[in-house]
């Protein structure tokens, strides 16, 4: 009896001959290799991330970082545990609603610090961890774009984990850690929900970069860059690109639009900020093209030997990539671990979108907006990830000879070599001396040691107000704006508020403290213009300070 060759997919049992099995097989074999090496990268990111967090706590052995936004961050957080709500310190020495900055970080920091421990201890262990969680984050969103690569993973999260600006902002208790972990996790969401459709990595991601909205006001950048993927990488309708968009667009900004009432309602404005035209200088964007130059082979050396250098290694890479270009393979076949993945593309319009932000900033907002390794800190995050999977798919798409696999691997350890000794110079340093106003300087000034002795009831006022208040837990006040930092332009009371300054210190005998050891506050009056002005005699001089009163 005679079969049929058709009625055999009735049952299901089809014989498709012996290329069909051995292709079967090997995809059986390539998908255990790929979950093989899978778990592998898993654990040695592991490995990387309990490192930085080892790190992080090394490297702060004196106590977190502490600047004077950090002493903000803080007293807001102190304020709430004490049932206060989100309050801080004004530059008036006044208590006021926190507004200036988003409520997330502080109201974490109280949070932990619920559970018995000090305030910037749980700023200290936070930090710590988010650099674990960064440098984990980092390598897992590579993974994701190289996923048939070990080392291309390892290489990122090892380069993040030796960057000295990324170590350096997670050392101090700063907003931008929490912000960067929560907007590349929001961002790395958000692509895997264009790959795959899911609505719950959609829900996550508006989420997470909500809450990135809530750590930092810059965080619109984050909403601004997800609107623009959700539209342009995503293969759906038009109409349902819409109703992502809102979707989007009304998870992330909701908890930021209750804030902005929340702040209206107490202090009649929403973030503290004014909008006023300054242009950008030329000094902060070479402040910027000095922070960029660092990501690549040079640390701090004169600008102007990082300059050259840095164009020459522009030039040099752009030339390499055009010669990878021109070799590429005219197939469009794709090679083995050559992902689609719109994760590079997602983090291009983040990164374009974030620069474009802090021009506006610094243009219309705040005036002393410096772009250096910390306001640039996401995008350092974003390219770390973004450069090499896009040079990766590019390599793979070229026709791979044994001198590029040689640059490659060259290039690879010059970088690693390069971040590893710059980053063990910072280690070095900061351990031994500390930052900011946790620094042993700072802890061991004989300044504050006699601003702690004066009469519990002695008016203060100061450049270095925000110190005091940290190290003393005394409030004072800061010494009147020559220019208002914010906006850049003449304060119109300085002369009346020297004049009920000096009243202050004169009928309260109150003293004014002037610290050396700040970084130079251009706002304010300097030391010798106080002393012409208010005619101020000397009590005490140290290395670090004077603390005058106004002669009668």
């Amino acid at each position: 009896m005679r079969i049929s060759v058709e009625r055999l997919p009735a049952v299901g049992l089809i014989y498709h001959g012996p290329a069909a099995a051995s292709s079967g097989k090997a995809n059986m074999i390539s998908r255990a290799n790929d979950e093989r090496l899978n778990r592998k990268t898993t654990l040695v990111l592991f490995l990387l991330a309990a490192i930085g967090v080892v790190v992080l706590l090394i490297a702060t052995r004196f106590g977190i970082g502490i600047s004077p936004d950090s002493v903000t961050y803080i007293d807001a957080a102190r304020s709430l545990s004490h049932g206060n709500g989100l309050s801080a310190l004004s530059a008036a020495g006044e208590l006021r609603p926190l507004t200036h900055y988003p409520p997330l970080y502080s109201s974490l920091l109280a949070l932990i610090g619920a559970g018995g421990a000090e305030l910037p201890a749980a700023a200290r262990w936070l930090n710590a961890i988010l650099f674990g969680a960064i440098i984990f984050l980092t390598g897992f969103m590579t993974r994701k774009c190289a996923r048939a690569s070990l080392w291309l993973p390892l290489l990122v999260a090892c380069l993040t984990l030796m960057a000295p600006d990324l170590a350096g902002i997670h050392s101090f208790a700063l907003t931008e850690p929490l912000f960067i972990f929560l907007t590349m996790t929001g961002l790395l969401c958000l692509a895997r929900y264009v790959e795959n459709r899911q609505y719950g990595f959609l829900i996550a991601s508006s989420l997470t970069i909500a809450l990135a909205f809530l750590t930092r006001y810059v965080g619109v950048v984050s909403v601004f860059a997800g609107v623009i993927a959700l539209t342009v990488f995503s293969d759906r309708s038009i109409r349902r690109r819409l109703i992502d968009v809102l979707a989007f667009g009304a998870i992330t900004c909701a908890p930021m639009a209750l804030w902005a009432v929340r702040n209206q309602r107490l202090a009649e404005h929403a973030t503290d900020r004014q909008l006023v035209f300054h242009p950008v200088k030329s000094q902060q964007l070479l402040a910027g093209l000095s922070t960029v130059s660092s990501w690549l082979l040079l640390g701090k050396v004169r600008v102007s030997v990082r300059a050259v250098v840095f164009l020459i290694e522009v030039g040099a890479a752009l030339a390499f990539v055009i010669y990878l270009w021109r070799k590429r393979e005219r197939t469009q076949t794709a090679s083995r671990g050559d992902t689609t993945t719109p994760l590079p593309h997602i983090l291009i319009v983040f990164v374009v979108c974030y620069a474009a932000f802090l021009v506006f900033t610094a243009s219309f907002i705040d005036a002393d907006t410096v772009f250096d390794g910390r306001s640039l800190a996401p995008i350092h995050v974003a390219m770390l990830v973004m450069v090499p999977c896009l040079v990766r798919k590019l390599y793979l798409r070229s026709k791979r000879t044994r001198t590029i696999r040689i640059v490659f691997v060259a290039l690879a350890l010059v970088f690693a070599g390069s971040y590893a000794v710059r980053g063990v110079k910072w280690l070095a340093r900061v351990r031994g001396e500390g930052q900011g106003y946790s620094s042993r300087t700072w802890k061991e000034s004989p300044t504050i040691a006699r601003i702690k002795t004066l009469p519990a009831a002695t008016i203060i006022y100061s450049n270095g107000y925000d110190a005091i208040y940290y190290l003393t837990d005394r409030r004072a006040r800061l010494i009147p704006e020559k220019v208002i930092h914010g906006t850049g332009r003449p304060n119109a009371m300085y002369d009346p508020e020297m004049a009920r300054m000096k009243i202050d210190l004169l009928r309260d005998q109150g003293v004014l403290v002037y610290f050396y050891t700040l970084p130079e506050r251009q706002s304010l009056p300097s030391e010798i213009e106080l002393e012409e002005t208010l005619k101020l005699r000397p009590i005490a001089k140290s290395n670090d300070g004077t603390i005058s009163v106004v002669n009668r």
